[in-house]
């Protein structure tokens, strides 16, 4: 799962950038050392200090979290049916992002594909994804995107390096790619992430990524994920991972998932 942050995954999540004692933004963690360009990224990203996370996709029309599909058992071919229904026609980028910048927020991380695999861009990798009117007018004869088997994690692994490469050449300066994954294979399960932070960082050097695995941080990665809880703590249950020196960053929710239910006690203001 990929998110993506521009600088230029509705309920929204707050997400604020903390600054650790003795912060050393040029950590190298094995054989990774970060570029000049990363590092003065990941300086500006603690500086930013305060962003929006964006859970936007097929499963906002039904206004029950982004896990509606698993939560509640649906079989993915009759949730794909929500794609020819979503049609966002009052969209409006710019009216999203005056709010966000008159909110304080320096940044934005938007889901570029959620687990469900819509993907929320034009991808050539599946017709699954927003700007193709899926199933009927899809041009790239892929489907969903889905591998040719169950389990066959190369094919899964070319179809993700092949996103990641759009996002990264298609539209301009990417912020961060934010992943969101791995707890739900066993720990030694080799996810090739190497493979995966190497090509980010040769497409876009400065690109910076951070991985919501619950663990202490990977070889490759250049900010800290805590979700729903700050360093030092774990109310959500979710962050047992040590500390490190690499910029850090909490992810926090303003109901009990990451975007607008309704109806929903939870919601807070």
């Amino acid at each position: 799962n990929m998110k993506n942050k521009m600088i230029p995954k509705i309920g929204l999540a707050i997400t604020t950038s903390l600054l650790s004692w003795n912060i050393s933004f040029a950590q190298t963690i094995d054989s990774y050392i970060p570029s000049q360009k990363n590092i003065e990224a990941r300086k500006e990203f603690q500086d930013n200090k305060f962003g929006i996370f964006i859970h936007w996709g097929i499963y906002s029309m039904l206004a029950q979290g982004e896990w509606y599909m698993t939560n509640h058992n649906i079989d993915w071919r009759e949730y794909e049916k929500l794609a020819s229904g979503f049609y966002p026609s009052r969209f409006n980028a710019a009216e999203w992002v005056s709010a966000i910048k008159a909110s304080g927020a320096k940044y934005i991380c938007i889901t570029s594909r959620h687990h469900d695999g819509f993907s929320m861009f034009h991808t050539q990798q599946s017709d699954f994804n927003i700007v193709e009117d899926y199933p009927a007018g899809g041009n790239t004869g892929k489907g969903t995107g889905r591998t040719n088997g169950h389990g066959d994690w190369p094919s899964y692994y070319r179809f993700m390096n092949n996103q990641l490469t759009e996002l990264l050449t298609n539209y301009g300066p990417i912020g961060a790619i934010w992943f969101d994954g791995v707890w739900d294979r066993p720990s030694d399960f080799d996810w090739q992430l190497k493979e995966q932070y190497d090509l980010i960082h040769k497409l876009q050097p400065a690109c910076l990524i951070g991985n919501n695995h619950h663990r202490d941080v990977y070889a490759g990665e250049d900010i800290q994920i805590f979700e729903r809880d700050v360093p030092g703590e774990n109310t959500a249950g979710y962050s047992t991972q040590a500390i490190s020196a690499l910029p850090l960053e909490t992810c926090q929710t303003m109901n009990g998932c990451l975007l607008y239910t309704s109806p929903s006690p939870r919601d807070r203001t």
